[in-house]
């Protein structure tokens, strides 16, 4: 099976905006990607198109969109002979997983990601850690969470991948946080301060409102309210500014059960 290079254009493109900001947009990448795929009869791009709409879909909270293009892309990958896409479908199994909050799910997917991925694309492992790390974290496993963001951090960095190393980071930071408290605090900020680099580099303006999140987080651990109260409506603000309207309302929910 081979990739159209049109529709894999437009793939990267859809990738790109997703990263930059431009959810919405993205999405309509993404539908006319599978379409062109359709078109050039290419099962194995569909499905490629479907696991990277599944991290999109995460990034704006769709659960249910994000496991249904999982499916979709697992469903198109046992019809096919490619031991490629077998680490792809399960990060977006994760990636889906991780949305609807189900963190042991999650935790699973990926994990079997990161052994596919060690095989048979190397540089994409540490995306897969990082995923491992955010739902060991979600689940409550403190421990198991840091190990993993720290596998993830030294696999991002000599594969340079970023964005998520900058999520790895982001994961240690509230790993110390939640650990040690305030304490922690000089730690916590140097883990912050790092992703806030990396993200300055890629440009990578999707995972701005999840910093923000993180730094209300320590703010309110700090017991600065009007630090933690700040930080979370600019988080709103821009979660709704990039087309990712059900995180907005999510921090909206955490804005209203905060202490006045």
């Amino acid at each position: 099976w081979g990739l159209p290079p049109l529709a894999l254009v437009r793939l990267m493109r859809a990738i790109a905006l997703t990263w930059s900001g431009s959810l919405q947009e993205a999405f309509h990448e993404y539908d006319r990607s599978h379409r062109m795929a359709d078109e050039d009869g290419s099962p194995e791009m569909a499905s490629y198109v479907f696991c990277f709409s599944s991290e999109a879909y995460f990034l704006t909270l769709e659960s249910d969109r994000a496991l249904a293009s999982a499916r979709q892309a697992e469903a198109i990958s046992r019809t096919l002979d490619s031991s490629g896409l077998a680490g792809f479908v399960q990060l977006a199994l994760g990636y889906a997983h991780l949305a609807a909050g189900r963190a042991t799910d999650a935790a699973k997917a990926a994990r079997n990601a990161l052994e596919f991925l060690r095989l048979t694309d190397k540089a994409r492992a540490g995306e897969a850690a990082a995923v491992v790390a955010e739902a060991l974290l979600q689940k409550g496993d403190l421990a198991a969470a840091l190990s993993a963001a720290e596998e993830a951090i030294a696999l991002c960095s000599r594969s340079l991948r970023a964005i998520y190393e900058a999520m790895a980071h982001g994961v240690v930071a509230r790993v110390l946080l939640r650990r040690d408290g305030a304490v922690a605090r000089e730690a916590v900020e140097a883990e912050l301060a790092l992703a806030a680099g990396l993200l300055e580099q890629t440009g990578a303006r999707t995972f701005t409102p999840s910093l923000l999140e993180w730094r209300a987080e320590l703010a309110a651990a700090l017991g600065d309210d009007a630090a933690h109260m700040q930080l979370l409506q600019q988080a709103r603000n821009l979660f709704d500014e990039i087309g990712a309207p059900l995180q907005a309302q999510r921090i909206t929910a955490l804005i209203g059960a905060s202490p006045s």
